[in-house]
């Protein structure tokens, strides 16, 4: 969102922006009472409810990351049979079944970490990766555009993707304003380079023998 907006700013400058966080509940309710004309969110169930229409961005990577301290951020090769014991900071979607998380440790046959804190914040997160004891999981996207990423050390080890995708939702049958859609297509203008990524991925995996 910060790149997009900044994008938007420059073409709009006397725009004013006000943005609603919460649950994919809420923001889809701000939508069908029109307080808001777009929500950009991971999709969380396999089809959106039949009054909401979905543009699809990207499907976010999931990164482990420790503090640019811990001991973990030098090492140059990981498995994840090293990280299993290791004091995790997770938030509950990335605990839950299914989750790029859960799911590289299945397919590994290794025991899922119990996490040893539960948090949504990143600002926790980056605050308690300072200490340099904690691994946690951030967003591709996140570690690309956010103010944080130079507290983090990506780890080299490789998760699968979110196999639902981020997206743009509207209200179907809602005309979008012009200022709406110029903001849509900064969106996705922001979000090329990660939808790329998934391309690039697919295409490697089908040439592996």
């Amino acid at each position: 969102m910060p790149a997009a907006i900044e994008r938007l700013s420059k073409r709009l400058p006397r725009l004013r922006v006000r943005l609603e966080q919460g649950t994919a509940l809420h923001q889809f309710n701000l939508l069908r009472e029109r307080q808001c004309e777009i929500v950009i969110s991971r999709l969380l169930t396999e089809t959106p409810d039949s009054d909401i229409d979905m543009r699809p961005l990207f499907y976010e990577p999931l990164v482990i990351v420790a503090g640019p301290q811990s001991s973990w951020a030098r090492r140059r090769k990981l498995t994840l049979s090293e990280l299993v014991d290791a004091p995790w900071i997770l938030s509950t979607p990335e605990a839950e079944a299914g989750s790029p998380f859960v799911q590289a440790f299945h397919a590994a046959k290794l025991p899922v970490p119990t996490a040893t804190i539960f948090s949504n914040s990143l600002h926790l997160r980056i605050s308690l990766l300072a200490t340099g004891r904690y691994l946690t999981l951030v967003p591709g996207s996140a570690l690309r555009f956010g103010p944080g990423a130079s507290l983090l050390k990506a780890l080299p080890v490789t998760l699968p993707r979110w196999h639902l995708p981020t997206a743009i939702f509207t209200l179907k049958g809602r005309m979008l304003s012009p200022v709406a859609q110029v903001f849509a297509d900064c969106v996705r203008d922001v979000a090329g380079p990660l939808a790329q990524g998934k391309a690039q991925t697919k295409a490697q995996g089908k040439s592996t023998p």
